[in-house]
């Protein structure tokens, strides 16, 4: 009985942000500890939120419309926020479940925290940096680049272009962005406590 509860326990929390965040942050990267948006959770905050939060963002775009004017929360099908001043040094796109290629819970609206992530506003190369084991490396081609994306399944990601992208100044080994979510099932799933 108690080994049934503990499964449900983990089922009914997969989505749930970890208290402590994102543990596996790299250490020139950790910024969650002290970040603006550190109240907000994937998958759980709303639209409103966000903007109770974070306040008005610098652009509010709608993808699907990228080049007419941002219709309003309701009526936008891929809203993203884009915040410019709130981390020197880094643009801060909020995406929702709407536009979301995250794996998230049902939510009908689509109004829920999708992901926050970090663009960084110069180059910064990654070339050197080395992966701990508990992320996952995944090869990703998009219309706008290529990139190794690292994943350690708690929601965070960090994508690395292996080439020069279509736009831009970055070159391979270039970080893309950093990618604050939801606790996510791995693609290939790591050992368990229990199986080490």
């Amino acid at each position: 009985m108690t080994r049934i509860i503990f499964v449900l326990m983990i089922s009914t929390c997969v989505w749930a942000q970890d208290t402590t965040g994102y543990p596996n942050e790299l250490p020139k990267y950790r910024f969650y500890a002290t970040a603006p948006w550190r109240a907000l959770v994937p998958a759980k905050s709303s639209m409103t939120d966000v903007r109770k939060v974070l306040g008005n963002p610098d652009q509010a775009s709608d993808v699907e419309e990228y080049l007419k004017p941002y219709p309003g929360d309701t009526v936008a099908k891929e809203p993203v926020f884009t915040y410019t001043r709130i981390m020197p040094g880094w643009e801060v796109l909020v995406y929702f479940t709407r536009y979301c290629d995250r794996e998230h819970p049902p939510d009908p609206d689509g109004n829920r925290l999708c992901s926050i992530d970090l663009i960084p506003k110069k180059r910064t190369s990654f070339a050197a940096v080395r992966f701990p084991a508990v992320f996952i490396k995944r090869h990703v081609t998009a219309i706008d680049g290529v990139w190794d994306e690292y994943a350690d399944g708690t929601g965070l990601r960090y994508e690395v272009y292996t080439a020069k992208p279509q736009y831009g100044e970055e070159v391979a080994g270039d970080l893309n962005r950093i990618s604050y979510g939801p606790t996510e099932k791995p693609t290939t799933a790591p050992k368990t406590w229990w199986q080490r």
